[in-house]
């Protein structure tokens, strides 16, 4: 199997393990240190810690393919921050708001994977 066919393999893989009924962490970061509405709302309800564990286990996966310095690991940082700081962060605990934040910003990941790990 080719490096990105079996990078995005992983990804197919770690999309479908932490959407599973057996998820035992509530979110991507520690609930006890959350501060904002935004992070309690996604460590309070439990919809919202899946996608949120989910959403960072495509962005971990991409940052770990990712060639250190190269434009593709820059540009997904920056994405990312810019993301949490005019998407996510402005639903405060608005959860149709987080949650439709969260499900475009998976949707987004798994097109970059896509492009970025399928053999041309």
């Amino acid at each position: 199997m080719h490096a990105a066919q079996a990078g995005l393999y992983a990804l197919v893989v770690a999309g479908t393990l932490v959407t599973g009924p057996a998820v035992a962490q509530v979110a991507s970061f520690d609930c006890t240190k959350a501060r904002t509405d935004t992070e309690w709302a996604i460590c309070n309800t439990p919809q919202l810690g899946a996608l949120d564990i989910r959403m960072a286990a495509y962005y971990t996966l991409l940052e770990t393919i990712a060639p250190a310095g190269s434009s593709f690991a820059e540009n997904l940082t920056a994405g990312q921050g810019n993301w949490i700081d005019s998407t996510r962060n402005p639903c405060g605990g608005a959860v149709a708001c987080l949650t439709n934040a969260y499900q475009n910003r998976i949707e987004a990941l798994t097109d970059l994977a896509k492009s970025s790990l399928t053999v041309k």
